[in-house]
């Protein structure tokens, strides 16, 4: 059995699935157009002088200590195109492990139904006459193979990974 919170993980991406890489296109789309901004001017002619003047204003810092310089927005474009490369990782996982349990096969169309159309248990038992055992358990299965294939894939780290 694999860790609870890799479960929970791959079950999440495998909900989104259809649009994971949608949303980093949008997020890395924002993050460009952020980064394009000019930065805003430096406050307080101290910091400018000591050469300080890639720390954030206080009014970042009271805003969460976000930083809003270009060199942050531009970090923040940056880590959006990682996103986007993990996105397309994940979607490239799921599609292993579509082919590992095709259409036609129990495991394969179980878990489809569970998490691409958002059956319910109750309504997988009743569309495939298995009871929720059997439902749970082919569940089970794709996600695990689905875990294996991300943690080959170098999307999870297996190592040290408990559930206590």
């Amino acid at each position: 059995m694999i860790p609870e919170r890799v479960y929970r993980l791959v079950e999440k991406k495998l909900r989104g699935a259809g649009h994971l890489r949608e949303q980093a296109d949008q997020r890395l789309a924002d993050a460009r157009a952020r980064a394009a901004w000019p930065s805003p001017p430096i406050r307080g002619t101290v910091r400018a002088a000591k050469g300080m003047e890639h720390l954030p204003d206080a009014a970042t810092i009271r805003a969460g200590g976000k930083n809003n310089s270009q060199e942050g927005r531009m970090l923040d474009a940056v880590q959006a195109a990682l996103d986007l490369e993990t996105a397309d990782r994940w979607e490239e996982v799921i599609r292993d492990t579509d082919r590992e349990y095709p259409p036609g096969d129990e495991t394969g169309t179980t878990a489809r139904l569970y998490y691409r159309r958002g059956m319910s248990q109750q309504e997988i038992c009743a569309r495939l006459h298995i009871d929720r055992q059997t439902v749970r358990r082919r569940r089970d299965t794709y996600v695990t193979t689905c875990a294996l294939y991300a943690a080959a894939a170098g999307l999870i780290d297996m190592k040290g990974l408990d559930d206590g």
